[in-house]
């Protein structure tokens, strides 16, 4: 697996929003663990709108 550098201007730039097959589930933030990217989650969303 070639390894990538994800460059990120702002704090506003590590706010992301979680998708599953297009439907937005939740929101989080994008953080560095043992020098990988992961994704802190902030919240999840609840309804008839979200994946089945």
């Amino acid at each position: 697996c070639a390894k990538r550098i994800i460059s990120l201007l702002s704090e506003s730039e590590k706010n992301i929003e979680i998708r599953v097959n297009g439907a937005l589930t939740g929101y989080g933030e994008l953080v560095e663990v043992d020098d990988k990217l992961g994704v802190e989650i902030h919240s999840w969303l609840s309804g008839h709108n979200n994946v089945k």
